[in-house]
């Protein structure tokens, strides 16, 4: 007798496997000094090339023009009869303007209005005549003249004008060409030519007006400039060299910063470089640059007031240069400092009124220092560390709730002449190490050819095995952090960069699923 049988499979498993990419990331020159920082030659040496201004003296200071305005009436005493053709005179006068610190003599508004009120209470029309003649724009001299309505009985009649000054040239010597920062104005009040005779009542407004120069901004001034002092505040410039760079030292050859002083301003200038400090935030060193432009007060000649450049002023410059020997510009560099804090002082015209009425001053002209550093990317560097973070989404990643085991890949093509060391850490929304992930993390060099350059990238594999817990902690993450150690050549060699040199590295979730 055979007996059969026969059984059923109830939720039948199965394992299998997939690999996903899930981030990547590429290390280059770029990555490590900042794209803005760098150039390149021919060649594709890289070079690190920081250009910054580092203070810039507040020139609008100088073109400061407060709002000035007046007003004057004219009221006759007696009963009188105005006859076209008579003007009556209502001001001839200067207006003043107090400009700080500046006796000007001449003024080109760059921008700017005077606003005109004119009134009466005479019952007949009114011309009233604005004129400042020393006051024109492509050579033709500043004159309003306005009509100025009848007033009702017992009512006062009023006219309002704004024009636009743009453009206008104001001589401000005065009548005699010896005063300064005085314009001087004339209006005129009379019947219009044509209109009859205005029989005017004693005690009569004829005329009231008032005028405001209204937000003058000079293009050009020309004059006194008293002298100025400007304590300025320490400002810190970032700088994103290293800005990867976590830990580690290096050493570099051929280093040198310069300096650049420009006087825009047609006075002296006596600038004093006080202080100029290197910070690194990551080790909390400083380091203070000692080197001739720390060193004293430098003075600079007025700038010369004829084109240049396409700009309508010559500027003045002094330049000084720190290097490898008449500073501790080395070790300045060496500190690696990601904030520059500098500290100076400035005196514009240190000896007042030695340009004799001829000081100047652009509302474009500038008065700053520049701060340039300059040298071939040839280092050696020990146990140099480098830090980037890179998003990832595990949540893209299917059957999560059936893995077995994870492996991590990092696939890496390597173009750099030394041997790199990396991990790879998870991290939560809060920028916190859950896990590390590398097992197997020696990329290797790429090899030099005869001229010193890589051939072809050298391919390697990181790897990581997850189970258990360190595979959840893996899930919860949203950041991977990549730290890669350097260690560039033996004491004394300096390797230079290129620009072609790049670690490209691509991670790959291999899962083992049961289904």
């Amino acid at each position: 007798m055979v007996f059969l049988s026969s059984c059923r499979l109830d939720n039948p498993e199965w394992d299998t496997g997939w690999a996903l990419p899930l981030a990547w990331s590429d290390l280059t020159p770029a990555n490590i000094f900042g794209d803005t920082l760098i150039a390149y030659d021919p060649l594709g040496q890289v070079y690190l090339s920081y250009d910054r201004e580092v203070f810039k003296l507040p020139i609008d200071t100088l073109l400061i023009v407060p709002d000035t305005g007046f007003s004057y009436g004219l009221t006759l005493p007696g009963s009188i009869t105005i006859y076209p053709g008579n003007p009556l005179t209502v001001y001839d006068n200067y207006t003043i303007f107090q400009v700080p610190d500046f006796s000007l003599n001449q003024l080109v508004v760059g921008s700017g209005t005077v606003q005109i009120l004119a009134e009466t209470q005479a019952q007949a029309r009114v011309r009233v005549t604005y004129s400042a003649p020393k006051a024109s724009k492509n050579g033709v001299t500043f004159t309003l003249t306005d009509t100025i309505n009848p007033a009702s009985p017992g009512q006062t009649s009023i006219l309002e004008r704004e024009i636009d000054l743009s453009g206008y040239v104001f001589d401000l010597t005065g009548d005699d060409h010896l005063q300064a920062n005085r314009l001087r104005i004339r209006i005129t009040a009379e019947v219009p030519p044509g209109d009859p005779p205005i029989p005017v009542p004693a005690g009569t407004l004829l005329v009231n007006t008032r005028l405001t120069f209204k937000n003058i901004k000079p293009y050009f001034a020309r004059g006194s400039i008293m002298t100025r002092k400007f304590q300025l505040q320490a400002d810190t410039q970032k700088v994103p060299l290293f800005g990867l760079v976590k830990a580690g030292n290096f050493s570099m050859t051929e280093p040198w910063v310069k300096i650049i002083l420009e006087n825009g301003v047609g006075a002296d200038l006596q600038a004093k470089i006080e202080q100029i400090e290197g910070i690194n935030s990551r080790t909390g060193q400083s380091v203070l640059l000692s080197a001739p432009i720390t060193q004293g007060n430098v003075l600079l000649g007025r700038a010369l007031n004829s084109p240049f450049n396409g700009m309508p002023y010559k500027p003045t410059y002094f330049e000084s240069v720190a290097d490898g020997q008449n500073s501790n510009l080395r070790q300045f560099i060496e500190n690696m400092p990601d904030k520059i804090i500098l500290k100076s002082s400035a005196t514009l015209n240190p000896i007042a009124f030695v340009g004799a009425g001829h000081d100047f001053v652009y509302n474009i002209s500038k008065t700053s220092a520049r701060l340039q550093v300059w040298f071939p990317l040839g280092f050696s560097f020990n146990q140099l560390v480098l830090a980037d973070t890179v998003p990832y989404d595990p949540s893209s990643l299917p059957y999560t709730d059936r893995f077995r085991r994870l492996v991590i890949k990092v696939l890496c093509e390597n173009t750099y002449p030394f041997d790199l060391y990396a991990q790879l850490y998870v991290l939560n929304d809060h920028g916190q190490i859950l896990d590390s992930l590398l097992n197997v993390n020696v990329v290797p060099a790429a090899a030099l050819s005869l001229n010193g350059n890589p051939n072809t990238p050298v391919q390697s594999i990181l790897q990581g095995v997850l189970e258990g817990n360190r595979k959840e902690l893996f899930l919860k993450g949203r950041r991977l952090w990549w730290k890669i150690y350097f260690h560039s050549h033996s004491q004394g060699q300096v390797p230079v960069f290129y620009d072609f040199y790049k670690l490209r590295a691509r991670l790959v979730v291999q899962a083992e699923v049961r289904i």
